[in-house]
């Protein structure tokens, strides 16, 4: 099988397969789609060479969640196609620039952000505020549903056809047992999400990185099982007094991942800062003072919510 390859999945809805992503789509006719989200710039020579030999003209991308594997091809399916970008307002004001970056990659210097993620920098066409739940684009109507966690302003997006791109609030079993680590911004919503979508009826249900599927109930359990016990794992190596950093070494260590740059090392720095505090929401972990320095400790007192 070729490494790019479409598959349509119910009616007008399909999906591009990409060596390391899924593109969902929805199609206006043979040589017009929509992309729900565009990939990252790792996948760019394969998306555009896909594109202009099915003569394919892309006339929009909704945005998921403005993280780099979802939205890196924007401005340049804008500037070739003319495509329209759509996002939510707190999305289009974190890719504002490379000041606005920061709300997301704090560690990093304006120039970091400049550098490493030039192309997360792009501007919308159409931004959607955050009670805007349809959306008419290219006279398509799309429903969009918040289902934060991964990020602040993760959106599900639900194609004419029923068809609901669940993009990264759910996630494969074969991603769960190939995955050593997921970030989620809040894993108190993330794993809030999961359960609300565990009801959830539609048609068929699209991942980020692993296709479609058409049953999500058993799926989003699987999720909060496994993701759960990571964040017990993590509580686990806390059995003394530890820094942030301590901790994200002895979780690397732990998940046998090779921290070998600064770039990682920041990287396992944000996931680890989020799973602490869903522990310090739940009161299973505290922060004290160790000679004016902040330590994380185990509280004597847990609440495993």
């Amino acid at each position: 099988m070729s490494l790019v390859h479409a598959e349509m999945i119910y009616k007008n809805t399909g999906c591009l397969f990409l060596p390391s992503i899924c593109i969902p789509f929805y199609r206006i006719t043979e040589g017009e789609w929509i992309l729900l989200d565009c990939g990252s710039h790792f996948e760019r020579e394969h998306l555009m060479e896909y594109l202009r030999e099915k003569r394919i003209r892309v006339r929009a991308v909704i945005c998921s969640h403005a993280h780099f594997d979802h939205i890196e091809n924007s401005r340049q399916l804008q500037e070739t196609y003319g495509a329209q970008l759509v996002m939510t307002a707190l999305d289009a004001g974190l890719v504002h620039d490379g000041l606005s970056l920061k709300a997301c990659f704090y560690s990093h210097t304006v120039q970091d952000n400049e550098a490493v993620r030039p192309d997360m920098i792009c501007s919308p066409d159409r931004i959607l505020m955050p009670d805007e739940r349809q959306a008419q684009i290219c006279g398509v109507s799309f429903e969009m549903l918040p289902l934060p966690g991964h990020a602040a302003s993760h959106m599900g997006i639900l194609t004419p056809d029923g068809v609901l791109y669940l993009a990264d609030s759910v996630f494969s079993v074969r991603e769960l047992e190939q995955e050593k680590l997921f970030y989620m911004l809040d894993w108190t919503r993330a794993l809030e999400t999961m359960k609300r979508i565990e009801g959830f009826h539609y048609k068929r249900y699209i991942l980020a990185h692993q296709g479609a599927c058409e049953e999500i109930g058993e799926l989003a359990q699987e999720n909060q099982r496994r993701l759960t016990g990571v964040l017990e794992e993590l509580l686990a190596l806390c059995d003394g007094e530890y820094t942030l950093e301590e901790l994200a070494r002895r979780l690397a260590q732990a998940k046998n991942s090779h921290v070998g740059s600064v770039e990682k090392a920041r990287f396992m720095e944000r996931l680890t800062r989020s799973m602490t505090e869903y522990w310090l929401e739940r009161g299973a972990l505290q922060i004290q003072l160790r000679d004016g320095i902040m330590v994380y400790t185990r509280s004597e007192e847990m609440c495993y919510v």
